[in-house]
Order: structure tokens, then sequence, then C-alpha cells
């Protein structure tokens, strides 16, 4: 007896053995040998990753897991196949890969929401627009940011509403918003403190440093001091990082605010040595970039010696938003010492540059993954339509009436904003269009189908034709969506101009965050998104230009915009012509401005445009 179990009871132990022991060595050929259960291969992967993880060795994390990703795949393991995603993207993040690393989260959050898991996809929309704000690209960061949000919204998931906030408000100190940035700042606060058993006090450290730094931003440096003092009196002994952190920020703004001690030299280096002690890479940054310009009048050898140890380290971190900075301190320091800095400006140039293709591969990844979410929403609701045969006539009847009402709905409220704006002309023209296709157009093919339903023809051209409508009434909201005038505007504004810039033209725009928008009336922001929207439509259409650049300023009573592109150009009576330039001059006379522009064949176009603020 004793003997016919032994040979059981061994095979066993070794099983549990290998799938436990995060020491085991495991070759390729192990992972491929069909003998060995999915289940058993899953495990060994998961020991494995686990042990190099604990010696911080990510090469072979992202390895293994990239293992466990085929292995998923052919488990046909969807919560699996997120879970790998999920791995692969944040360990890829720890080694400074952020396009990698997006692309994987992005992964991950397909799935989660065909899986329903929306929190787990709110959760991947947090990491992929922290990646956003790394690189720049603080509008996109802020979309996705909200759009987390929006998956949140019927959950108490506080956490990673508390983190969607903070990216929010970090981005819009970043654009200049701070008034924005201390809204979304105070929501994340307040959440902290509302739910600690969600969100940790080493989070609110975090968001409540934020909020002094905006308050920097501000120039309001006696609040930014006593909000570190604070932090700094309640700080965790036990995490040195974020007391450092502290440290570096309270000493710096002191210096800022005119306060300067004796010892803020000393105290700036002490931040330094913590952070080098800890290999801080983020941390030694920032203590470079606060030291560079605490020497900047004082001592420039030293300042350009901190500036080369910012980019070094920027450089290692693969973070190119600081690279930049490090690079302009060091540009200038070199100039002002007689040194060459020949090179620094072509590493300058070409880190600008391939920020801009890894935030145009960032902004194309995610715009494909809407795409493939509208497409899978729609795949749904027709698979719902096709079974529910009974209640097809009466489904799709409804479906008239809802296009119907949305049509009317939609002239409706053309009609309300058109009354706070009788003063553009176009807006009525815009109005008239867009009723005659409601309806005449549409009502004409929704009656047609209504026709052949009562017909009996219950076949798929039906189903085509209700899709065929849907997608033209969606169009026509495309085209004339309502704009945000209120302090959403600059964004909204900033945006526009961004999504008609094709891929390899480069988009420059400067000074929009110094006019006071607020005091700009309603009527002229929409008076001037139109236009600007209409000399990017002609640009984009016409121009092939490799380059576009705005320019705003306040001059007297008005608001000057200069653009400028460097396409093929025109002859002035080709542009008088055209009907574009015709709805810029209706619409800017409107408002009592002015508009005036230059161009002739091959060499780009220019216009001025005027318009009270």
């Amino acid at each position: 007896m004793m003997k016919s179990l032994f040979f059981p009871l061994f095979l066993l132990l070794c099983i549990v053995a290998i799938t436990v022991s995060p020491t085991q060595n495991l070759s390729h050929s192990q992972f491929n040998d069909s003998s060995d259960s999915d289940s058993l291969r899953l495990a060994v992967l998961k020991s494995t990753i686990k042990n190099h993880v604990k010696k911080a060795e990510y090469d072979s994390v992202v390895l293994y897991s990239k293992k466990m990703l085929r292995l998923s795949q052919k488990m046909s393991d969807s919560s699996l196949m997120a879970e790998s995603n999920f791995y692969l993207g944040y360990y890829l993040q720890v080694q400074y890969k952020s396009d990698e690393a997006y692309e994987f989260y992005n992964e991950a959050f397909k799935i989660d929401v065909r899986l329903g898991d929306y929190e787990a996809a709110a959760d991947m929309l947090n990491a992929m627009a922290n990646i956003q704000k790394s690189l720049g690209d603080y509008i996109g960061g802020q979309i996705t940011a909200v759009e987390g949000l929006d998956y949140l919204e019927k959950t108490t998931n506080y956490r990673v509403t508390a983190a969607l906030q903070h990216v929010i408000s970090v981005c819009a100190k970043e654009m200049g918003d701070y008034a924005d940035a201390l809204l979304w700042n105070k929501k994340a606060i307040q959440l902290a403190k509302n739910h600690p058993d969600q969100i940790s006090s080493a989070s609110l450290v975090v968001y409540e440093n934020t909020r002094a730094n905006i308050l920097v931003k501000y120039k309001k440096y006696a609040e930014a001091i006593a909000l570190y003092s604070s932090l700094l009196e309640a700080a965790d002994p036990n995490n040195a990082r974020e007391g450092a952190r502290i440290k570096d920020n309270l000493a710096f703004t002191s210096w800022l605010s005119g306060q300067e001690n004796a010892d803020t030299e000393q105290k700036l280096l002490d931040a330094l040595k913590i952070r080098l002690d800890l290999n801080d890479l983020s941390g030694l940054v920032s203590s470079y970039i606060h030291l560079t310009q605490f020497y900047l009048e004082s001592n420039k050898a030293k300042a350009l010696y901190y500036s080369e140890s910012a980019y070094a380290i920027a450089q290692k971190k693969n973070n190119p938003i600081a690279a930049m900075e490090a690079l302009d301190y060091i540009i200038s320091l070199k100039h002002d010492l007689g040194k060459n800095a020949t090179s620094e400006a072509l590493a300058y140039s070409e880190i600008r540059n391939g920020l801009e293709k890894s935030k145009q591969k960032i902004r194309r990844i995610y715009a494909s993954t809407k795409y493939d979410n509208d497409q899978l929403n729609k795949d749904v609701l027709l698979l719902k339509t096709k079974t529910a045969e009974k209640e097809k006539q009466n489904i799709i009847y409804l479906s008239s009436f809802i296009l119907v009402l949305m049509g009317s709905s939609f002239v409706f409220i053309l009609l309300r904003r058109n009354h706070r704006i009788e003063k553009i002309q176009e807006s009525y023209k815009t109005e008239t269009r867009i009723s005659k296709k409601v309806h005449d157009e549409l009502a004409n093919d929704v009656y047609r189908v209504m026709t052949q339903l009562q017909l009996g023809k219950n076949d798929s051209k039906v189903l085509d034709d209700m899709e065929y409508i849907y997608n033209r009434t969606r169009n026509i909201s495309k085209e004339n969506h309502s704009i945000f005038t209120d302090k959403r505007f600059p964004t909204d504004l900033k945006g526009m101009l961004g999504s008609y810039i094709p891929e390899g033209t480069n988009l420059y725009v400067q000074g929009m965050e110094d006019i006071s928008w607020g005091q700009v009336s309603e009527e002229k922001k929409v008076t001037l998104y139109r236009v600007l929207q209409e000399l990017m439509t002609n640009m984009k259409k016409h121009s092939g230009a490799s380059l576009v650049a705005l320019t705003f300023k306040k001059e007297g009573k008005y608001i000057w915009i200069g653009y400028n592109d460097n396409g093929l150009g025109t002859t002035l009576d080709d542009k008088k012509n055209g009907s574009g330039l015709s709805n810029v001059e209706n619409r800017i006379s409107s408002v009592h401005g002015s508009f005036t522009f230059t161009s002739e064949p091959g060499k780009g176009f220019r216009a001025e445009l005027k318009i009270p603020g």
C-alpha cells in the first residue's frame, strides 16, 4: 500500500516545488514543452516574474511578461491578457520606455472595456494620461484623464478618481491655467481627506505639494512657504524621498520670494545629497534645475555644471521635457561664457522632433482605440437588433423618431446659440444649411425606410440604410459642434488648432495664455474660433505647409493675431475668389474687427486679424 502511494505523492511534491520556487531558473525550452499544463506554466511564469521584480531585473520581467501574454492569448483568457499587458506597460515605464509602455497600457484598457471592468479601464487611462503629461502633451493628458473620470462616474473608486484629478491639475498648471489647476487640485485633496481608507497619506502629501507648486506659479510665495513648512513638519521620517522634495521646494521658494537666508544654498545642497543617496532620478533633475537657477546670476560656471548634470539625468531617465529645459540653460550659459554650444543646439532640435513624433504616435494609438470602442458599441447594437426579430419593426420606428427628434433638437440648439450671437451673419447660413439637411434630406430618407418596413422589408439592406442615416446625422453634429466660451475656451481653441495639423507639419502657438479671455465677449470668442478654423481648413486642404505659426498679443483695445505658414501660397485674386476668406472677412466685420492677408505662389500665406478685446 505504501509503495503504491509513494510515486504519486513524490510527483505531486515535485510539481508544488516547481510552482512555488522563486529561484527556479527556466530555460526557453521549458515554456514550449507541450506536455506542461497551461496552469502549471502560468504559475511558474508568475513566480519567475515576481523573483525578477524583487531583484529589479526589469528586462527579465518584461521578457517573461511577454511569455505570459502569449500564454494568455493561447488560453483565450481576457483577464489574464489585460493583466499581462498591464505588467508590460508598468515595467517598461519603470525603464523610461514611455512609447512602448503606452501601447501596452492601451491594450489593457481596450480589454478592460470589452470585459466591462470600467474601474480597471479608468486605472489604465490614468497611467496613459501620466505618460502624455511626461511628454508635454498636456491637452492630450487632460482629455485622457477626463475620459477616465467618465468611466468612474457611477463608482466609488476614489483612489483612481483623485489620481485622475491630480493629472488634470498638473496639466492645467503646465499650460498656465492656474485657476483651473487649483480647482482640480482642491477636488483631489478633498477626496484624499474624505477617504483615507482608499487614498494613502503619501498621495495626499503629493497633492498638497502640487498645490504649493501652483501657488508658486501664482507668485503667492507666502502661502506656498507656509504649506511647504507644514508638510515638512508632518513628513513621514521613513519617506526620505518625499522629505527631500519638500525641503528642496521650500528652500527654492524662499529664495524666489526674496527672503533668502544665509543657509538657502546649503538647504538646496542637502536636498540634493539625499536624492543622490536614494538615486532618485526625478528628484535629481529638479534639484539640479533649482541649483542652476540659484547660481544663474552669481556663478555662471556652477550654473552650467548643474544644468549639464540635469541634462545627463534627464537623458538617462528618457525625459525629453526635462532635457529640453536643461539644454535651454546650457546653450544660454555657454553663450555667456564664450563657449561653443552647437552640439547642444542640435541635441535640442533632435529631442524636440523626437518628442513631437512620440506625441503624434500616442495620439494615433488612442484615436484608433476610440474608433475600435465606437465600432464595438455599434456591433453590439446591431447584434441585439438581429436577435430581437419580433421587436425589430418597433425598434426601427423608434430609432426613426429619435433621429428626427435629434435633428429637431439640434436645430433648436442652433437657434438658441444663434440668438446669443445674432450679429454673426454666417451663423444664419449654417443654421439654414443644417435645417435643410435635417428636414429635407434626412426626413425623406427616414420616410423611405419607414415605407420599406411597412411593405414588410426587414432585410439587411434596411439596417444598412438606418446606419447610413445615423452616420450622416453624426457627421452634421461633428461639423457644427458647440464652442466652449467659458474658462475652457483657450484649451478648446488650442485643441482645435492642433486637430488640423497633418503629420509632418509643425504648429507653434505663442501668447495665447497672455490674453485675458475672461474679458472677451462670447460673441467675439465664437467669431475668432470660427475664423481660425476657416484658416486652418484652408491650410490643411491647399497649402502643403510644413510649418504653421500663430501669435496672439494685446494691442491697446484690440487682440491681434498673426498667422503664417510656409505653404504653396497663391495669387490674391485666387484667394479672393474663394468662399473661405470671404467668410473670414464677413465674420470679422460683424464684430467690428479687421482682416488683412498677403500671399504669393511659393511664398506661403500670411494674415493679420484684429478684434476688439
